[in-house]
């Protein structure tokens, strides 16, 4: 936008966020308007508009001029009242910039306000294992169908612990997304980590921002996995994929980890993304998977994760990965055969609770109809699968069009359980990724939310509003 005469060049008017979410209880949204530089005074416009919220059912249309001061770069606010109309699904308005004097209208110009018609109290958001299934606070079998947010597992930069991904919440409602996996590192929780901390991210900064996403997705009936996705060794700043959970800090992350999260039903835990060991995974690697050592002394097992986690008091349901980057449940299958997936040497570690809260994770990349034996033998010993990664960064949608063939209702899942008469709800999924800037596995193309252009990206969301009923 071309500034008017006596515009000051860099002096910029934006909001201060691309978009706000609002709970229809609260009454009324305020969007914040900045002015960066100093010089002379300033003025811009500013007006609300329709987008799926109509003014005057679902909002209080707004409209006006925000000034400023010679000198003066505080904030201005803008109020917008919200109705209490009853509200059936997510509905959404815009606030824009325009005709700006003494300045230039930088970005975002615009910012997008999404209103949830009600908020989700805790209680009623709540998972738990019974058999091959997973049930709602309701006691209801049900399905859960998500997404990935990478960029808490990597080190800090800018103050911001999301490296600039914090997720929209509001946005992936509008999808049909009912649970979101966070990949965390341990070194940034326990505060070893250099670089984040240099980055103004302290251990309490880091925790904080998951709490608070934690809170944010619950109050939307959004459930949580907390995955530990990258360990503290042998750099202390995570920089890569390690082959199991560590000795030394692995063990000090859960228990800290459970002792935040144990009031909070909604939330699970992965105790380790992708484990590796020898392909095709021996009897030892399983044996040593469960009681450490998969690949030396270095290594911790999944026994002692879920037992720091037991001791922290939480209950809550835990997730264990296969081996081989989570690919196979497979034992001592032959390469000759690898296009199969012989009865699985997978076996989960011990709960404690006497009804454990246990789940099996799988990862389907890479035409992985491959492990689906494996899988449905593990689902036949009554134990859940969740799929917390899956996806297609190749232009294509194969992988995805076979995950939902196989984990939906009525899908190869459940025709290999209906020969016993058993009913079930599907294998759970997850995308990987909620994020933008990450080529082909991008489900997004903004901060917003906005869809990718990748056929992948559109298929996802498609097939979670089919589910979902949007």
């Amino acid at each position: 936008m071309t500034p008017k005469p006596g515009t000051t060049a860099g002096i910029l008017f934006e909001f201060s966020n691309a978009s706000y979410s609002v709970l229809q209880s609260a009454g009324s949204v305020t969007v914040t308007a900045t002015r960066s530089g100093s010089s002379g005074a300033a003025s811009v416009s500013y007006a609300t508009a329709n987008g799926t919220a109509t003014a005057g059912q679902n909002f209080t249309a707004q409209s006006g001029t925000l000034s400023w001061a010679a000198g003066d770069t505080s904030v201005r606010n803008i109020v917008v009242p919200v109705s209490a109309t009853t509200l059936g699904k997510l509905v959404n308005f815009s606030v824009t910039l325009s005709n700006p004097s003494g300045a230039t209208v930088g970005s975002p110009a615009s910012t997008l306000v999404t209103i949830n018609p009600t908020a989700t109290s805790t209680a009623s958001v709540a998972v738990s294992v019974s058999g091959n299934k997973l049930i709602d606070a309701q006691g209801n079998e049900f399905q859960l169908r998500g997404v990935n947010v990478s960029g808490l597992e990597g080190p800090s930069f800018e103050n911001d612990p999301w490296r600039g991904q914090k997720p929209n919440f509001a946005a992936m409602k509008t999808w049909g997304i009912n649970v979101v996996r966070l990949p965390l590192a341990e070194a940034n929780w326990l505060g070893l980590c250099s670089i984040s901390l240099n980055a103004g991210v302290t251990p309490a900064v880091y925790q904080a921002a998951i709490q608070a996403a934690a809170s944010e997705a619950n109050a939307l009936g959004i459930y949580v996995i907390l995955d530990l996705h990258w360990i503290a060794v042998p750099n202390l700043c995570a920089n890569g994929q390690n082959a199991m959970a560590d000795t030394t800090y692995s063990a000090k992350f859960w228990s800290e980890v459970a002792t935040a999260f144990k009031g909070n039903p909604a939330v699970m835990f992965e105790l380790f993304n992708e484990p590796q060991g020898n392909y095709p995974p021996t009897t030892n690697d399983w044996n040593n998977y469960i009681t450490g050592g998969l690949t030396g002394p270095q290594d911790t097992g999944a026994q002692q994760l879920l037992n720091a986690i037991r001791a922290a008091g939480a209950t809550n349901v835990v997730l264990v990965d296969t081996l081989n980057y989570a690919s196979t449940f497979g034992n001592n299958n032959p390469s000759k055969t690898g296009f199969t997936d012989n009865a699985p040497g997978f076996h989960l570690p011990t709960d404690t609770l006497s009804t454990p809260q246990l789940v099996a994770v799988q990862h389907y990349y890479n035409t992985a109809t491959k492990y689906e034996q494996g899988a449905n033998v593990v689902l036949n010993k009554n134990i859940p699968i969740i799929l917390t990664e899956y996806g297609d960064a190749d232009g294509t949608t194969h992988d995805t069009t076979a995950v939902y063939g196989w984990a939906d209702p009525g899908g190869r899942a459940s025709q290999a359980l209906m020969s016993g008469g058993v009913s079930f709800p599907g294998v759970s999924y997850v995308a990987w990724t909620w994020n933008f800037g990450y080529g082909g596995w991008s489900l997004i193309s903004d901060s917003n939310g906005d869809l990718s252009g990748s056929p992948y990206a559109a298929a996802v969301k498609a097939h979670y509003q089919s589910r979902a009923g949007l």
